[in-house]
């Protein structure tokens, strides 16, 4: 888990999704490494596709200019200046990611985040927001073999350049990943170097933070580090250093950045107290990320969720009395960066095995179920996120209880893509009667609902294979009405009849999604 919850970085990457942007680096160390890795795991989060650029020849689709998280805003480092003051001739908005200032910067910037209330001073346009790395997600594997460790600077921010350590830890290692290699060796870790000190936090061990020569590290830590348990000290301890050169063993394994590889999708109106139940499971899961949709809940669910976790992405859809499962998933995907997607209800809860069960067995061209499919469990689905979209998603014009699932499925299928499970036992179903199923909506015969749903489902699909193509949505809409319309109008026993000879299909005018 990163520091930091998702939701406080919302700020900055928000503004950007769904756009394409530009990022240029700038000169850095090791850790400033951190800092870019987060920054890249933080825009896939965050939907934003990024090209980094090296000359003023912006590609057109190119809508702002990102430029790296850090310490170097002022006059303290001058070739990073230079490098700002250049793309700001490139003809794009440019947005300053969270940084510190050491002197007054009044470039024409169209936006600046800072970490720290100490740079406001130099800066006070600017918007406070986490350094980027306190949200990184990284893997770390064994535990600590030294004891303390105390690490100093020695270039021009030092603020104890003649004081014994161990070394500047930038200059013992060439890579990011060796950082936090090296930083995870030690059970505590006492540092002016910020991100050495942030490199231990993300591996769960003791930091304590030392001030530099202006002040970032006091700032940052009294903003952020010091509510995520980082100790500061305003003098380095004497210690015994019996070890002066400390090396990175090849046999550790890596500690490298983590990318979730799916998210459950759960929508919920008047369900609250299944969530309650479910919620904390899904968000237990390894790997995975959770959004919840709040249609119109009359309970309150989205605030209940941002209470409970703000990394938890609340889709809000408000104004509705009934329920529309469908667009509620729909809704809750379009979310979604993940390769895979998982739709559960607010009454499936995962069991603890289920993200070290599935997520290994998840192949592309295949969607997986539960096996055996037991009540409950059938809207239950994994699907990768591009099969999910070529597919087209679930089909919005069911009304009522139950038969979008399985549309969805026939529609997979259809796109020749092929059905896959996963043991039944890395779910378990919250039992309820008929009644919380259907008490958000008009119809409330699920048998008839689910009588329209199969009728419809077997003209679409049968058309679909006649024309070699999808119905329009316009189509679908006219068929699914004209389907419910008979079976709720027609006497049981008559003959079912409803003419579809004027869809647009038969006359060359579809109109495709």
């Amino acid at each position: 888990m990163p520091l930091l919850p998702l939701a406080n970085f919302r700020p900055v990457f928000e503004p950007f999704r769904g756009q394409s942007v530009g990022y240029v680096r700038t000169p850095g160390n090791v850790g400033d490494g951190l800092i870019e890795a987060a920054t890249f795991q933080l825009l896939r989060a965050h939907n934003v596709k990024v090209q980094i650029l090296d000359s003023g020849l912006v590609p057109v689709e190119i809508e702002a200019i990102l430029l790296p998280g850090g310490g170097n805003m002022g006059t303290l480092y001058a070739g990073c200046r230079q490098i700002r003051e250049q793309v700001l001739t490139w003809g794009r908005p440019i947005t300053v990611l969270p940084q510190s200032f050491t002197h007054p910067e009044p470039l024409p910037y169209a936006r600046v985040f800072v970490r720290d209330t100490a740079s406001l001073i130099h800066r006070p346009d600017a918007i406070l927001a986490p350094d980027l790395a306190l949200g990184l997600t990284i893997r770390v594997d064994g535990e600590p073999d030294q004891d303390v460790g105390l690490w100093l600077r020695q270039d021009q921010e030092s603020q104890f350049p003649n004081h014994s350590s161990l070394g500047d830890p930038i200059r013992v290692v060439r890579s990011t990943q060796d950082y936090l290699r090296l930083a995870a060796r030690f059970r505590h870790v006492i540092t002016d170097r910020l991100h050495f000190a942030i490199a231990a936090l993300l591996c769960g061990r003791q930091a304590t933070l030392l001030p530099n020569n202006y002040p970032k590290n006091r700032s940052v830590y009294d903003t952020w580090l010091k509510d995520l348990g980082c100790r500061w000290l305003e003098e380095p301890p004497i210690l015994a250093m019996t070890t002066w050169s400390i090396t990175v063993p090849v046999d550790i394994r890596p500690i490298i950045p983590v990318e979730p590889k799916l998210t459950f999708i759960i929508p919920c109106m008047g369900r609250l107290d299944h969530l309650q139940q479910s919620l904390p499971a899904a968000l237990a899961q390894p790997g995975c990320r959770t959004i919840v949709v709040d249609y119109s809940c009359p309970q309150g669910t989205g605030d209940w969720v941002e209470s409970l976790d703000p990394s938890v992405t609340v889709v809000r859809i408000l104004g509705e009395s009934r329920f529309h499962l469908a667009r509620a998933r729909n809704q809750g995907s379009r979310l979604a960066t993940t390769p895979w997607i998982c739709f559960l209800d607010a009454d499936i809860v995962v069991r603890p095995e289920f993200a070290t069960t599935v997520l290994p067995q998840l192949t592309s061209g295949v969607y997986y179920r539960p096996d055996p499919i037991v009540e409950g469990t059938c809207g239950l689905v994994i699907i990768a996120r591009r099969d999910f979209d070529r597919v087209g998603g679930y089909d919005e014009c069911y009304r009522g209880y139950g038969g979008e699932d399985r549309d969805l499925y026939q529609g997979l299928e259809q796109w020749k893509i092929r059905p896959g499970s996963f043991p039944a036992g890395c779910v378990a179903h919250i039992a309820h009667d008929d009644r919380r199923r259907t008490e958000h909506y008009d119809l409330q015969d699920i048998q008839t609902t689910m009588m329209i749903g199969r009728v419809y489902r077997s003209i679409k699909y049968n058309l679909w294979t006649r024309l070699g193509r999808p119905l329009s949505i316009q189509d679908r809409e006219r068929l699914y009405n004209r389907v419910a319309l008979a079976l709720l109008t027609t006497q049981p026993g008559n003959r079912l009849d409803f003419d579809i000879a004027d869809l647009d299909c038969f006359s060359g005018n579809a109109r495709h999604r």
